[in-house]
């Protein structure tokens, strides 16, 4: 069944491994998507370039839609929505994407969604693995840290399943076109408090794509990180 939920963890510096649930989001058609900022503070907590994006699939299954423009078109509109609301645009980093993308590759993997592997590995969990140190300064020795956005997807819009002597015979798809997922991504996230959140927060200046592609299941992962 889909679901959407939101969490949020919050640590002080230097961090520890806590977390705290603070959202349950009622389901959605055919979307699952889940968002989470991390902020880290010192002291107390408070409160259209080219897209550095990068997509996978496992060897020999090719996507039915290109996760690349996907991405482009994602980040393009994110930007676009920033700039409505008088914030600056988001510069696109190869860090971040390889960060984005080791998860979404993960759970496409091993057919998991969520911002926690299996094992318990956070987005700060996995930023150290990069050795990417994201602390945004929020005024005075207040800090903010990685945010994250995720968000899963079939690669189709809709099937049709032809039958004959009740027996399935054949499956016939309408593919996503890559401007069409993304602005279901985009809106899935602006219609969720916590995603909308992330995505216009004016602190941070950073941002990830990562997408893979699942075949057994024809499923997109996206992750999308910010610093």
């Amino acid at each position: 069944m889909p679901r959407w939920t939101g969490w949020a963890e919050w640590t002080r510096w230097p961090r520890h491994a806590s977390s705290t649930p603070a959202y349950a989001l009622k389901p959605c058609v055919r979307l699952l998507c889940l968002a989470l900022i991390l902020l880290m503070a010192a002291f107390a907590w408070s409160a259209f370039p080219a897209t550095q994006a990068t997509a996978a699939t496992p060897p020999g299954s090719q996507a039915p839609v290109n996760l690349k423009a996907v991405a482009d078109a994602v980040h393009k509109r994110i930007n676009q929505i920033r700039a409505e609301h008088g914030l600056k645009s988001l510069t696109s980093t190869p860090d971040l994407a390889a960060i984005a993308l080791g998860h979404s590759q993960d759970m496409a993997r091993r057919n998991y969604f969520s911002h926690n592997s299996p094992e318990g590995r956070t987005p700060s969990d996995r930023a150290d693995k990069h050795g990417y140190d994201c602390r945004v300064p929020v005024g005075g020795n207040r800090y903010q840290g990685i945010g994250e956005n995720i968000f899963q997807i079939t690669a189709y819009e809709s099937i049709r399943r032809k039958m004959r002597d009740g027996r399935q015979v054949s499956e016939e798809y309408t593919w996503f076109t890559p401007k069409k997922m993304a602005d279901k991504i985009v809106a899935g996230w602006m219609n969720s408090p916590p995603h909308r959140a992330i995505i216009l927060n004016k602190h941070f200046t950073k941002d990830g794509l990562g997408l893979a592609y699942a075949p057994d299941t024809k499923t997109v992962y996206i992750t999308h990180n910010f610093c």
